[in-house]
């Protein structure tokens, strides 16, 4: 077997299963509606074909079975039901089996959970009426080899629906050998078939054939006395695009942060010298435009939209709701947001997890919701769009809320703060995020264990991006995400502390404060208040908590926002704007609460980057202590 085939069906089949699975469940809201059918039919029909042509044929005859059960859907010969989408989706999830097992070097056989699923989709399909006789004319594109297409596998197709009582091959194009392409296709074919299937089923065969405007293929009963052209689907559009590994991206991405801080050098180096002609500043700015260019272009290829996993969830949240007794309906918005690649696959699971939990706390049975006077249906809306820079996503839904009161008087039986400590609201709604947190009556499969939100909030943390709770009672909750473009590069401050320099990210930054000292409000050695026009606002010292010598006088504060959390960061001095390219701590050292990475200054110099989350979740965990 060919393995660079092999690999690009394994790729292919990929995209499609999401793609498949998304068009069934889209299928079962709107069962009328023909052109899904045929979507859906098309994909089972070109996996089936792809993988007969690289020799799976386990895999083919398994796919073979699901789109005789799609084309009955197709001729209307089966309702569009729950039921059929339940089967026609484990069909899906079984194909998907095989094809894992498949890029994991197995031997492909039908296993017993396979042959369940296969009965499953045979016990759909009613029984054919007599046999036909067809006339099939056939033309492939003459281009059909270069498309990695062969005619014979649809003659083969059809030598499987029936008999084949004729076959010729059409000869007339056949140039002579010195003229003869190898790459070209010659030939056609004029074939006679005998099967059970009705006309639309033998047509489907040719389903790709016809969308082809340099092929033709005519099929007539025979039983037919005039023959009614067929008019050539139009031709579709075809993107040209190369397939790179995303580890190319990544290094790719890794030299233009070189040239990012190289440039950062050099910016400093010149500006440092004496004096500087214009010709020089003149070939410096474009240098630094060319490099700015080339850093939004490389950016752009790692950008995908957020649909490559929005299209997972309706899968999700449909099972769930079916599984917990209740009526739930998925709302998709903004699914062509692009964002980093290595951030959307890394949402795949917060998200999840939110939306699991709005259908198992959120959103109420249906008795509940009439008594409510809402709609028996509950909404949960999943939303992203873009935003000053940054990406939002919001997680919606129209469910019973959460109480603030509640969720304090659960942190406080469990310990996590003490009696008496006053929160506002939102501060309450943060406390959700603290490890071993529930307010779950019971434990379920999903909730009541105390590893919920804590995750969440951990793994927005990871993506440098930040999340906020906003929630009445009876009407519903949203959970907010705000998220960078990019992981590589940011926008920072450059401020410093003592001898040391860091980074806070310019995204997280409100302002910068020179506080008079009577709105300073000290509550101990480590801890103070600043009184901000009405509100207290907790200052966090830094070069107390990375154990640095500093002057520490709260004389210079920058108030930084965390979701709905804003506090200060007292600073010795601000040096200036600078973009930089993020290291790991976690893959060059270790990780350390506070810091988010590090980064080279433009002089060479190793600046940290602080991280503005975790600091949050250090002051949410010291208050009232």
């Amino acid at each position: 077997m060919n393995r660079e085939l092999l690999a690009t069906f394994i790729e292919e089949a990929n995209e499609g299963f999401p793609i498949l699975e998304e068009n069934l469940l889209a299928l079962e809201d709107s069962p009328e509606d023909q052109e899904l059918i045929n979507a859906i039919f098309r994909t089972v029909h070109s996996l089936k074909g792809s993988a007969g042509l690289i020799g799976l044929g386990v895999l083919g005859d398994f796919l073979h079975h699901m789109e005789e059960l799609l084309h009955k859907v197709r001729s209307r010969q089966v309702e569009v039901t729950t039921e059929l989408i339940n089967v026609l989706l484990q069909g899906t999830d079984a194909a998907r089996e095989m094809v894992a097992r498949i890029d994991a070097g197995e031997e492909l056989e039908v296993g017993k959970a396979e042959r369940v699923v296969e009965n499953l989709i045979k016990s759909f399909q009613a029984p054919t009426g007599g046999k036909r006789l067809f006339q099939i004319e056939l033309r492939p594109s003459p281009q059909t080899f270069t498309t990695g297409a062969d005619p014979l596998m649809l003659i083969g197709e059809l030598a499987e629906m029936g008999e084949l009582t004729a076959v010729d091959v059409q000869t007339d194009d056949l140039p002579t050998l010195e003229e003869l392409d190898p790459y070209r296709l010659y030939l056609g074919w004029s074939l006679e078939l005998r099967t059970e299937q009705d006309l639309q089923r033998v047509k489907d065969v040719f389903i790709f054939v016809q969308a082809d405007p340099d092929a033709s293929v005519t099929i007539t009963p025979l039983e037919e006395a005039a023959v009614k052209a067929k008019t050539p689907l139009a031709s579709r559009l075809l993107e040209h695009s190369v397939r790179v590994p995303t580890t190319k991206l990544d290094a790719l991405m890794n030299q233009v942060g070189q040239l990012v801080i190289a440039r950062a050098r050099m910016v400093d180096a010149v500006l440092g010298a004496a004096a500087a002609s214009p010709e020089v500043m003149g070939a410096l700015e474009d240098l630094d435009q060319g490099i700015r260019d080339l850093q939004d272009l490389v950016m752009s290829t790692r950008m995908v939209p957020v649909a490559t996993i929005f299209n997972r969830f309706p899968r999700i949240v449909r099972e769930l709701a079916l599984d917990r007794g209740k009526e739930v309906r998925l709302e998709l918005k903004g699914s062509d947001t692009e964002l980093d690649k290595t951030v959307v696959e890394r949402l795949m699971d917060p998200i999840t997890h939110m939306l699991r939990n709005a259908v198992d706390h959120g959103i109420e049975p249906p008795g509940a919701r009439r008594l409510a006077e809402k709609e028996p249906i509950g909404t949960i809306t999943l939303h992203a769009y873009q935003k000053e820079g940054s990406i939002v996503l919001e997680v919606v839904d129209d469910g019973a809320g959460i109480d603030p009161n509640r969720v304090k008087e659960a942190a406080l039986k469990k310990g996590l703060i003490d009696e008496g400590t006053a929160l506002k609201e939102e501060e309450m709604l943060q406390l959700l995020f603290l490890p071993g947190f529930s307010t779950a009556g019971k434990v379920t499969d999903i909730s009541g264990r105390g590893v919920g939100l804590d995750v969440v909030k951990e793994n927005i943390n990871q993506l440098r991006g930040s999340i906020e709770i906003l929630s009445s009672p009876g009407m519903g909750t949203t959970f907010r995400i705000l998220l960078p473009l990019t992981l590589a590069i940011l926008d920072g401050m450059v401020i410093r502390l003592g001898a040391e320099r860091f980074v806070i990210p310019l995204s997280a930054i409100v302002e910068f404060i020179w506080p008079d000292p009577k709105d300073l409000k000290r509550l101990g050695p480590d801890a103070s208040l600043l009184r901000l026009r009405g509100e207290y606002v907790p200052v966090l010292s830094l070069a107390r908590l990375f154990n640095l010598s500093s002057r520490d006088d709260n004389s210079l504060l920058v108030l930084v926002q965390d979701g709905s959390r804003r506090f200060c960061l007292a600073v010795d001095d601000i040096l200036g704007q600078q973009q930089i390219v993020i290291k790991s701590l976690r893959d060059n050292y270790r990780h350390v609460d506070g810091l988010a990475g590090a980064t080279i200054l433009g002089d060479g110099g190793v600046a940290m980057i602080v991280d503005v989350s975790s600091l949050s979740r250090l002051i949410l965990r010291g208050v009232g202590q």
